[in-house]
């Protein structure tokens, strides 16, 4: 595990092997980076074929997703660029990952309103785009939780 000053390697290069890692976890990091294209291009690079990619994001609806510091904003189909399957070519990322897990979190485990959690959660995360799109502005999340599994990239 590598507990270095990440901004100083970020967004050109992070200094690892090819297919280095089984799993990668990048809590509270993305929505600080500035090109976060070319960190998914360096993150899908390091990791080893088929390792996950472990992703926590604050949700754009939050208050805390608001922050100077902040470079970018997400919601439930903010990777969806990064799917095998889309048709369209995706220009500034060559990355492709599958979404083996998306999940909706309200609050933090030790939080007094972590039993949010347990009521909300399993309604939200069986439909996130019926929450997303007509309860999140009443019923804000606090975080995404992604986990992204590496493809191989086609050679052309």
């Amino acid at each position: 595990m590598y507990y270095g000053t990440w901004k100083k390697f970020l967004p050109s290069f992070l200094p690892f092997s090819d297919n280095e890692f089984n799993r990668i976890i990048a809590q509270g990091i993305l929505e600080h980076v500035e090109n976060i294209w070319n960190l998914l291009d360096e993150l899908h690079r390091i990791l080893k074929p088929k390792g996950i990619l472990q992703v926590t994001v604050p949700h754009y609806n939050d208050v805390r997703a608001v922050h100077l510091d902040h470079k970018h904003f997400f919601s439930t189909r903010s990777f969806n660029n990064l799917l095998p399957e889309r048709k369209i070519e995706n220009y500034y990322c060559k990355a492709k990952f599958n979404i083996k897990k998306m999940r909706i979190n309200f609050r933090k485990k030790n939080s007094r309103l972590s039993k949010l959690n347990f009521v909300v959660n399993p309604f939200v995360n069986k439909f996130p785009n019926f929450w997303e799109q007509f309860l999140s502005s009443v019923l804000s999340c606090q975080q995404l939780y992604f986990e992204l599994e590496k493809l191989e990239l086609k050679q052309k």
